[in-house]
């Protein structure tokens, strides 16, 4: 049996590199790009670092962090669109506060995540420990995950290759280790690795 546990990782931000958190702005904040599908044809998104200057960014191969998705450049976006699940590369900009613009960039547009945590090897927190309240279920906080061959084996590995889990409290981007040499091959910053079965909450903030 296949362990998934082994081929994948999570994806985070580096938090030694803050200069590479993005916010939206407020219309594209409210398109809800990290959740519903969005049709091309429309404005591109548009973020702002929290630095005066975009300078630092200007490789080949860069990524941002916005929260619940990610911004890469269009040399990066090449690399990674073919193994996406329930998601694609939407237009984006992204601009420095006072200085600095790139218009090369696409934002993960994530509109069908996938629920493959395993529910009996998965440690999972549930707020006041109650699964739902008042008949509608409650989100959990998963503090290790173990991930489902049941649901990972209907689907081909080369339309997995990156995913968005679904029902837990928090988005967490689930990437294969031929996504992990594509970062390390282009020698790319800003973004930390943990492979799924040796993550536990709490390492992405070290």
């Amino acid at each position: 049996m296949k362990d998934y546990n082994e081929d994948y990782y999570l994806l985070f931000a580096n938090p030694d590199y803050e200069e590479y958190d993005i916010e939206p702005d407020d219309s594209s904040a409210k398109r809800n790009y990290d959740s519903e599908e969005l049709d091309f044809g429309q404005k591109p998104l548009i973020f702002t670092t929290e630095t005066s200057d975009l300078s630092f960014a200007n490789g080949d191969y860069e990524i941002f962090f916005p929260i619940g998705s990610i911004v890469v450049t269009d040399k990066l976006k090449v690399k990674l669109e073919e193994g996406l699940y329930g998601s694609k590369f939407y237009p984006a900009i992204v601009k420095g506060e006072d200085k600095g613009i790139r218009e090369d960039v696409w934002a993960l547009n994530v509109f069908k995540p996938l629920d493959c945590w395993d529910r009996n090897k998965s440690i999972a927190v549930y707020p006041g420990g109650a699964k739902s309240l008042q008949g509608i279920d409650v989100l959990p906080s998963i503090k290790s995950f173990h991930l489902s061959h049941e649901v990972l084996d209907e689907i081909p590995e080369n339309d997995r290759l990156i995913f968005v889990m679904d029902n837990t409290d928090v988005t967490n981007i689930f990437v294969h280790r031929r996504v992990v040499d594509i970062f390390f091959d282009k020698n790319i910053k800003g973004v930390n690795f943990f492979k799924v079965s040796q993550y536990r909450f709490g390492m992405e903030f070290v």
